[in-house]
């Protein structure tokens, strides 16, 4: 009987086979991260075990057993405490408190109708801020400019808009004059920053 070579050729790429766990996927990432020593995994192990304890606890008291809902103090308060609402030995997060105040843990003491003076400012200050973090948004160089300069000018006119709120509203002297002494001594910083920046765009101008 004759011999007969018989020639084979390929005309596609086998499909890659997954590779195994010990090399690629969660364990491996595991292995890698969390116990590629025994210190590692002696580290990995506790922090485990002080997760497990400590965020059901956190949960619990944050969002399960808080009080969401309530007109005054009285909703979060225990019966042993002028009469609350609530059991003896409850604790949990007195979210209605917080909800009730929560212009107050904003604005302050600042007069309610001249809130818009510092979220103007908040506005002011984000809108040139947020387009030079931006990777993508372009001429960065003439974004610093506009807002390093425009903070030379920044801090006297923020304070002004600022304290200017409390000069009108019907405040005692001694709070009103503390208010704008807070105001002046918070600007200095801002104006130490925009000479700093203004220096530093002159030299990265001119190398």
């Amino acid at each position: 009987m004759a011999n007969v070579d018989t020639v084979f050729v390929r005309t596609k790429m086998l499909d890659p086979e997954v590779p195994p766990a010990s090399v690629a996927g969660p364990i491996h990432w595991l292995r890698t991260n969390l116990f590629a020593t025994p210190k590692d995994a002696v580290l990995t192990i506790v922090a485990a075990l002080l997760l497990a304890w400590y965020v059901p606890q956190m949960l619990n008291w944050l969002f399960f057993n808080a009080q969401w809902l309530g007109a005054d103090r009285t909703a979060c308060a225990t019966v042993v405490q002028s009469g609350g609402a609530q059991p003896e030995g409850w604790s949990g997060a007195c979210w209605a408190f917080v909800a009730s105040r929560f212009d107050q843990f904003i604005f302050g003491r600042y007069p309610i109708a001249e809130r818009w003076r510092p979220i103007l400012v908040g506005i002011l200050f984000v809108a040139l801020l947020v387009p030079l973090l931006i990777p993508k948004v372009p001429h960065k160089g003439y974004n610093a400019i506009a807002l390093f300069g425009s903070c030379r000018s920044f801090p006297s006119s923020c304070c002004w808009a600022v304290c200017s709120g409390f000069r009108t509203s019907r405040r005692p002297s001694g709070a009103a004059s503390w208010s704008r002494s807070s105001c002046l001594s918070s600007a200095w910083p801002c104006r130490f920053r925009s000479e700093f920046s203004w220096r530093w765009v002159g030299a990265r101008r001119f190398r």
